[in-house]
């Protein structure tokens, strides 16, 4: 939802993955970084961060939001499926094992998020972005204003009124666009 929110507002996004706004090259850090440095005042997706580390000596900002775990890992089954994965075990099994991860590994990413920038990080929660998308957006232009001002009535136009509950059936893409 950020990065789709931060493309209409105008901000320059890296991606290699049409809709979902992701860039492949993700994948390869810590190891293969170099690339980073031509991401510079672009906003690019990095999954898990504790596992797909940037390097530090860059400038950042970031950007981490939160969802209730429960819905998080519903939200991820439903990705899941959707890609024609099938589950190692039962459904009940299978968001305990992603609420579990999620909540181990958010702080985890949290800290080394807070590590690599300099006073520029933003977290919120999924929830709260719903509730108040005009507060968010204004939050990610000041976040991101040394590149530029951005749209902020057409950030907050990318957020659907709806309830944090997962969704059946829709991925962000749908959501979102």
């Amino acid at each position: 939802m950020t990065m789709h929110m931060l493309k209409a507002g105008g901000h320059p996004v890296f991606a290699d993955r049409p809709g979902s706004l992701e860039h492949s090259r993700m994948t390869t850090l810590p190891g293969e970084h170099v690339w980073m440095q031509s991401v510079d005042g672009a906003a690019i997706k990095i999954n898990d961060p504790h596992i797909f580390t940037p390097p530090m000596g860059l400038d950042y900002a970031a950007v981490f939001l939160t969802r209730d775990h429960y819905q998080q890992a519903k939200s991820m089954q439903k990705l899941e499926a959707e890609a024609g994965k099938k589950l190692d075990r039962s459904v009940r099994g299978d968001l305990r094992k992603k609420m579990n991860w999620l909540r181990k590994s958010e702080p985890r990413c949290i800290k080394i998020l807070r590590g690599l920038v300099k006073g520029r990080f933003l977290e919120r929660t999924f929830e709260s972005v719903l509730r108040d998308p005009k507060t968010y957006a204004m939050q990610l232009e000041a976040l991101t204003k040394k590149h530029q001002q951005l749209d902020i009535p057409a950030m907050v136009n990318v957020v659907r009124e709806r309830g944090p509950e997962t969704l059946p059936g829709f991925i962000e893409t749908e959501i979102y666009l």
